[in-house]
């Protein structure tokens, strides 16, 4: 007679010991995976619960595929089932957000944006990031946490929930950025940009003073993310930035002239941007209909 099958937890735990060895790690990651996708509702815990453990000797595809294996679960099973699970995955991953691996780095970002878009609300999905990106200290945590939050919000139903969140988050987001405790600024560009662009007109605009300081920074990547940014700002908000834009387009156009290509490349594309920002005298003569409101744009989430 066949034995009794093999509990889960030993056969996960199982795997993830061979994901160590090299001759076995790719037959171990299947392995996983297979268990990962054909788990039923109320395995799904403890499954997360196995793949969870995090220890200083833990070898790079261990570390690594036990955050792919947390976002495939949270991908690969129906949301209701996952929702409750978000904190704890979350929690899960974050226990590698100071890891130096760039790889282990990506598969938290995957993990941070499969959890996000299966969660119920944006504060059990935003949270834990948050949390950690307002008070890591660590430059790969704050690299880790920022790319994850950006992820996250990127994921997240679009909803007025998100949209309440993220505005009152905002204002500690710019003011990490002036924090010279805070190295990871080209993330937190990208953050910002990508928040302001969710929450609404007032958040957009409370960003440009922020956005226009780190066209100036000594780094090259924090001016290139704060041009696409800012390039993303003018071709949604045309009408909410008439008034900023000819300040700003003399502003950037001092700094056209970027010493590295890639940044040159990313101003010039803002700077066209702007240009295509109607003027105030433009827009006065114009008999267009007027721009939709915030309300009006809020209404149109979901859930509203």
């Amino acid at each position: 007679p066949r034995g009794a099958p093999e509990p889960l937890k030993q056969r996960v735990n199982r795997c993830l010991l061979r994901l160590s060895d090299r001759d076995t790690e790719a037959m171990a990651a299947a392995e996983l995976d297979a268990i990962a996708r054909a788990l039923a509702a109320d395995e799904l815990a403890a499954f997360v619960s196995a793949v969870s453990d995090a220890r200083p000797t833990d070898k790079t595809p261990l570390r690594r595929h036990s955050l792919r294996l947390l976002a495939l679960v949270a991908a690969s099973h129906p949301r209701e089932a996952v929702a409750p699970l978000v904190p704890r995955i979350l929690a899960a991953a974050l226990r590698r957000v100071r890891d130096q691996d760039s790889s282990v780095r990506g598969a938290l970002v995957d993990a941070a944006r499969a959890a996000a878009a299966a969660s119920a609300s944006a504060a059990a999905a935003l949270g834990p990031l948050a949390d950690a990106l307002l008070h890591e200290q660590d430059q790969c945590a704050q690299l880790a946490a920022a790319l994850a939050t950006v992820a996250a919000v990127e994921a997240s139903p679009l909803t007025a929930d998100l949209a309440s969140y993220l505005h009152k988050l905002q204002p500690r987001l710019l003011k990490l950025l002036r924090s010279n405790a805070f190295k990871a600024k080209p993330a937190l560009i990208a953050l910002i940009g990508a928040s302001a662009a969710v929450a609404g007109d007032a958040e957009v605009t409370a960003s440009i003073p922020c956005l226009r300081e780190a066209i100036a920074s000594d780094d090259w990547a924090a001016r290139k993310a704060a041009a696409e940014a800012l390039a993303a700002f003018a071709l949604e908000y045309k009408d909410l930035l008439m008034t900023y834009k000819s300040s700003c387009l003399a502003y950037f156009e001092a700094r056209r002239v970027d010493k590295v290509k890639i940044v040159r490349d990313s101003m010039s594309r803002m700077i066209e941007a702007w240009k295509e920002i109607p003027d105030i005298e433009e827009e006065e003569l114009s008999s267009c209909t007027a721009p939709a409101s915030l309300s009006q744009r809020r209404s149109s989430l979901q859930g509203v």
